[in-house]
């Protein structure tokens, strides 16, 4: 939670400042997001091969397009 004290200092800042903050802030924000994300994990990923049902769908789907 933003302390009183902290939302005066950042109102205190110019512009560019706070444009800075915002920067560090989103920066920070993309990095929590892809944090799970690297070269030596192993992520599942769906195949509609798997799946016949779908196949067929996505099959008939293209039929009529």
């Amino acid at each position: 939670m933003l302390t009183n004290e902290l939302v005066m200092e950042l109102n205190r800042l110019t512009k560019s400042e706070k444009l800075r903050v915002v920067q560090l802030l989103v920066n920070d924000l993309a990095v929590d997001e892809i944090e799970g994300f690297g070269p030596e994990m192993h992520y599942e990923v769906w195949s509609p091969q798997a799946s016949p049902e779908t196949v067929a769908t996505l099959l008939k789907m293209l039929d009529e397009s």
